[in-house]
Parts: structure tokens; sequence; C-alpha cells
């Protein structure tokens, strides 16, 4: 039986993890560790008809901007909408909630 142990402890226990996990220093499975384990940007936009597996992150590119703006007006008129309590600049709680697993263990970002 897998158990939620140690650091990414937030993260499902699965064969997968322990496999990335395992291999997090190789190069040819940096990669993969990265998009796991790693910190996501503030805002994502994937191009499905260029990229089905949603792996090429192409917010903030020229040729997308008008879209992303598009989908960040409906998406900030839906948190009015449900009161979010984000929308109207709270909700810093939801980011204090405690870390499950060993967050000293927690590697620093390698910034990709």
């Amino acid at each position: 039986m897998w158990k939620a142990v140690g650091p990414y402890g937030d993260c499902d226990a699965s064969p997968s993890k322990e496999f990335v996990l395992a291999r997090r220093g190789n190069p040819e499975f940096t990669k993969f560790f990265a998009l796991a384990f790693e910190k996501r940007p503030s805002e994502e936009l994937y191009d499905l008809r260029i990229d089905p597996g949603q792996v090429k992150n192409v917010a903030g590119q020229p040729a997308y901007v008008a879209t992303q703006n598009e989908l960040r007006a409906h998406l900030d008129a839906w948190m009015m909408q449900t009161q979010d309590p984000r929308a109207a600049g709270g909700g810093d709680e939801f980011d204090k909630y405690p870390y499950f697993g060993d967050a000293r263990k927690m590697p620093v970002s390698s910034g990709q």
C-alpha cells in the first residue's frame, strides 16, 4: 500500500509518483518532475489543436493575448458572481492551509 509521506505528500501516492521522484535528478526525467511537482505559473493557457497533451503553456505569447484576456474576463466575472473571496482581494487563507507532507524536504524550483 502506498503512503503519503515525505515531500509532495499532497500528491496522491502511486507507482507513477514514485517513479518520477526516484528519477528526478536524471536529466531524462527532470521535465516530468517539473511538470508534476514544481510551482505552476499564475496563468496557464494551452492550444489544444497543436498541444492536446497540454504541456506547452502559451499564456503571455502575443498570438494568444486576446484569447487569454477574454478568458480572464470570463473568470473574473464568474468569481464576482459566485462571491469568491479572491475576487475582492481576499482569499489569502487559501494559501496558508497546512502542507500535507514534509515541506522541509521540498527542493527549490529549477525555474523551468
